[in-house]
């Protein structure tokens, strides 16, 4: 654990370091089209990172628990087992995928590995580039 925090505070170390071509420090940070806040992690492609989870209000929270694929979250008092039989995208058992499946052992072949919108968590609760509720504006 202590290896992958060392890790990120790293990258953080090495980020924030980082200059442009014209010797500014890239913004890290901003505002989408419809005002909402995101984080910049620098990685490749760009990839805009909400400032909190889905299901929660502040940074510092948890927010939901969502299994892959699900839009419905569980708070983590709330009793949920993430088992095959509740799994929304197979027929109750580990073998019988229906989506997002690259092995025929598993079920019915699509080769899909990325998340759809209407499978994805964030663009479920939050609309597309969503962000925390309380920085909708």
């Amino acid at each position: 654990m202590k290896q992958i925090i060392f890790f990120f505070l790293l990258m953080f170390a090495i980020s924030a370091t980082t200059v442009t071509a014209e010797g500014k420090k890239p913004d890290l940070s901003g505002k989408d089209e419809y005002g909402r806040e995101y984080v910049d992690m620098g990685l490749p492609g760009h990839v805009m990172w909400a400032t909190c989870n889905v299901g929660a209000s502040n940074p510092w929270e948890d927010g939901l628990y969502f299994a892959w694929g699900e839009t419905k979250g569980y708070d983590r008092d709330e009793k949920h087992n993430f088992d095959w039989k509740d799994y929304g995208l197979c027929f109750g058992t580990n073998d019988s995928m229906i989506k997002y499946c690259t092995d025929p052992s598993y079920g019915i072949v699509d080769n899909k590995t990325v998340l759809e919108g209407e499978d994805d968590a964030a663009t479920a609760n939050w609309g597309p580039a969503g962000a925390c509720p309380q920085e909708k504006s």
